[in-house]
C-alpha cells in the first residue's frame, strides 16, 4: 500500500514450451524463446505476440503491512509487527516464527491462484523483503530462501500466469515507508532514514547497501534464470531517494550483476519519488538501462472528490511518453486505495496511454474493503477472537493471554493463520466493486477504453478536455426532451443524458441515440458549413442522423464524422470550438482534419 501517487476471459498466453517442460526448469538449459521479452514499447510472449498484463499484487503475504494487519493507520513495519507478535506469545521466538510460516503457507495457496486465473488475471507481482532471501547476520543466503517463491511458481505453472518478483524492502531502506520495513522511520516519513544509497555516487562508488542488493539479485537471478513462469525482476519498490541520478547509477550496477547470472529475464526499474518521477531515465540523453528493461510507475491520489485528483491521474500520460521516447515498455505496478470512480479512471488512463500492464493493490487484506478479498476476523469464533486479541496485545504491549483475559491461546492464533486467511474460507468477503474498477477486462493487447467493436451504451468524452483535469462529456443540454435540443459539453457526472446508445448500421456507420431522451444525434438542419450545429431529433433514419465512427491515425481515440459531406465534398466532424474546456459550450461540426484533438473522442463503455 502506499503513498502519493470482467476480463472477458483470461488472456491466452503462448506457453507451449512449458507444457513440454512439465517439471521445474530451474538448473536446466532453456531456449531464449521460452521467456517473456520486450520489443520496442511492447512486452511479448515466448512466441513474440504482444502481452498485456492484467495483474494484481500479493500484498501482505511475504511482507506484512501494519495497516492491513491492524486495521488502523499507525506506522508499523513487518519487523515491528513481528516483534509485537513475539511479545504477545510470551517472548517465544519459535512460536512467532511458526505463526509467520503458517500464515505464508495458507495466505496464498493453489486455490488462490486458480481463483485469480478464473477471474482473468494473467500476472502477479510478488512483494518480498530482502531478508526472506538473505541472512543478514551471517551475510549469506537463507537455507529456505526460495521455499515460498518456489511453491508459488509451481502453483502458476501451466496456468497462464506470469510472476514479477518485487524487492519491496531493500538493505538500508529505499524509502521511509513501513512497507520497506524501515524501522528507523515513523508516520512522518523522515527522509534521513533512507540509507539505501549511502556510499553510492553517480558514476563513482557503490555503497554497501546497493552492493548487497546487487548480490542478492544475482543470487535470485541464478536460481530462476531458467524459469519461464517468472517474467521479470522488479529491482526495488518505490524508491524515495531525492538523488535520482545516483538511483539511476545504482540500477545500472545492479543490472550488471543480474546479467552475470541471467540474460533471459526482463529487469524492471521504478521511478524515484515513490515510483512517480520518471525523468531520471531520459535526463542527459541516457539510453535504456538494458536491452530488456521495463519502466514501472505507481499511482495513488488518495482522492477526496476534487478536480486536483482527476488532474493528478493525467500524469500517467507523461510517464508513458518518457517510456515511448526511450522505446521501452511501461507498466503500472500498483494502484488502489481509492474510491471507485478514481480507480476506474486510473485504469482507463493507463490502458489509453498504452501501459503494458496494470497491477491492483492488493489481492487480499485483513479487515479492509479496498481489495479483492477481505479477511474478516470473526469475534464469534475462537480463532477470530484470538487475532483481535493479538492486535490488542500489540497495541497495549502485553501478551495474548492478558489481552484476552485468558480466553485466547496460541493454538487459536495458529488456527486463524491456518484457516481464516485461506481462499475458500466462507467468511472471506469478495470485493466485486474493487475488481470491477481495477481489472482490465480485455482479451488482447489494449485498445482505447478497452473497446473492440462498437455497440452498446457509451459516454463520449472529449480528448481536448484532458487539460481540464477531469473528463468532459458530450451531452443533451439539461436533458431537454424536445426536437432541436442543443448538444453541449459538460463535466462527466454519469447522468443519463450524457450516455448514448451507439447502434451499428453497417461498416463504420452508426446512429447515436441519447439514453435519456431516446432521440437521435442529428446534424442541425443538414447544414454542413464550418460551425454548423448538432442537436437531437426524433429517430428518422435519415442521413443527417448517420455518423461514421473511426479510429484516429494514432489509434488512441475516435473521430465522429457525418455521412453528409460539405459543398466541397470534404468530411465534417463533431468538433469542440477552439478546444475549450468550458462547461456548457455548444458543440459544432467542422471540416475534418486528421490528428486534430478538437475532433477526437474517447468512447467509454457504460
Amino acid at each position: 500500500m502506499k503513498k502519493t501517487f470482467s476480463l472477458m476471459k483470461a488472456l491466452k498466453v503462448g506457453l507451449a514450451s512449458l507444457a513440454l517442460a512439465g517439471t521445474c526448469l530451474m538448473g536446466s538449459t532453456a531456449s531464449a524463446q521460452q521467456y517473456v521479452s520486450t520489443r520496442g514499447t511492447q512486452i511479448v510472449d515466448p512466441s513474440g505476440n504482444p502481452l498485456f498484463f492484467n495483474g494484481t499484487n500479493l500484498g501482505n503475504w511475504l511482507v506484512w503491512e501494519g495497516y492491513m494487519m491492524m486495521d488502523d493507520s499507525n506506522y508499523r513495519t513487518h519487523g515491528q509487527f513481528f516483534a509485537g507478535l513475539q511479545k504477545a506469545v510470551d517472548g517465544d521466538l519459535s512460536k512467532a516464527v511458526a505463526f509467520e510460516r503458517v500464515w505464508r503457507e495458507n495466505y496464498v495457496t493453489q486455490k488462490t491462484i486458480d481463483e485469480l486465473q478464473s477471474r482473468g488475471y494473467n500476472s502477479i507481482r510478488v512483494p518480498f523483503n530482502y531478508r526472506l532471501i538473505w541472512d543478514i547476520y551471517n551475510n549469506k543466503p537463507n537455507a529456505d530462501a526460495f521455499t515460498h517463491l518456489d511453491r508459488l511458481v509451481s502453483y502458476c505453472r501451466g496456468k497462464g500466469i506470469y510472476l514479477l518478483l518485487d524487492m519491496h524492502g531493500a538493505p538500508g531502506f529505499q524509502n521511509p515507508g513501513d512497507h520497506s520495513d524501515n524501522n528507523l522511520s515513523n508516520k512522518d516519513h523522515p527522509q534521513w532514514t533512507v540509507q539505501w544509497l549511502n556510499g553510492t555516487y553517480d558514476g563513482g562508488a557503490v555503497g554497501a547497501n546497493v552492493a548487497m542488493t546487487a548480490q542478492i539479485w544475482k543470487y535470485i537471478a541464478d536460481h530462476y534464470k531458467n524459469e519461464p513462469v517468472i517474467w521479470g525482476y522488479d529491482i526495488v519498490n518505490e524508491p524515495q531517494t531525492n538523488i535520482s541520478d545516483t538511483l539511476w547509477y545504482a540500477y545500472k550496477k545492479i543490472i550488471e550483476q543480474i546479467r552475470q547470472a541471467d540474460g533471459n529475464h526482463i529487469v524492471v526499474v521504478e521511478g524515484d519519488n515513490w515510483g512517480g518521477y520518471m525523468d531520471m531515465f531520459t535526463n542527459y540523453s541516457r539510453p535504456p538501462l538494458d536491452p530488456k528493461v521495463v519502466l514501472e510507475t505507481h499511482h495513488y491520489v488518495f482522492s477526496d472528490w476534487n478536480s486536483d485528483a482527476w488532474n493528478n491521474i493525467s500524469q500517467l500520460y507523461g510517464r508513458a511518453t518518457i517510456a515511448k521516447n526511450l522505446n521501452v515498455p511501461i507498466i503500472l505496478g500498483e494502484f488502489g486505495e481509492e474510491q471507485d470512480p478514481y480507480l476506474a479512471e486510473i485504469r482507463r488512463v493507463a490502458i489509453d496511454a498504452q501501459y503494458r500492464g496494470i497491477f491492483s493493490w492488493s489481492f487480499k487484506k485483513v479487515s479492509k474493503d479496498r481489495t479483492l478479498w477481505s479477511i474478516k476476523p470473526d469475534s464469534n469464533t475462537r480463532e477470530g477472537r484470538a487475532f483481535i486479541a493479538l492486535r490488542n496485545a500489540i497495541n497495549w504491549g502485553t501478551t495474548l493471554s492478558a489481552a484476552s483475559g485468558g480466553q485466547s491461546t496460541y493454538t487459536d492464533l495458529i488456527n486463524f493463520a491456518t484457516y481464516a486467511v485461506r481462499n475458500g474460507d466462507p467468511k472471506l468477503v469478495w470485493g466485486q466493486s474493487f475488481y470491477d474498477n481495477t481489472s482490465a477486462k480485455i482479451s488482447s493487447a489494449p485498445t482505447p477504453s478497452g473497446i473492440s467493436g462498437i455497440s452498446g451504451t457509451y459516454a463520449i468524452i472529449s480528448k481536448s478536455s484532458a487539460n481540464a483535469g477531469y473528463p468532459i462529456a458530450l451531452e443533451v443540454r439539461g436533458g431537454w426532451n424536445y426536437n432541436g435540443a442543443p448538444i453541449q459539453q459538460w463535466g462527466w457526472e454519469g447522468l443519463a443524458w450524457q450516455k448514448w446508445n451507439i447502434i451499428p448500421l453497417g461498416g463504420d456507420v452508426y446512429k447515436i441515440i441519447n439514453v435519456y431522451t431516446n432521440k437521435a444525434l442529428d446534424l442541425k438542419g443538414g447544414n454542413t458549413w464550418d460551425g454548423g450545429g448538432i442537436q437531437t431529433w426524433d429517430d428518422a433514419g435519415v442521413a443527417n442522423q448517420q455518423w461514421k465512427i473511426q479510429r484516429n491515425s494514432a489509434g488512441n481515440a475516435y473521430t465522429i464524422k457525418s455521412v453528409v459531406k460539405n459543398a466541397s465534398q470534404s468530411e465534417i466532424a463533431i468538433d469542440v470550438p477552439g478546444g475549450t474546456n468550458l462547461n456548457g459550450k455548444d458543440l459544432q461540426v467542422w471540416t475534418f482534419y486528421a490528428n486534430n484533438v478538437n475532433q477526437e473522442w474517447e468512447l467509454r463503455k457504460q
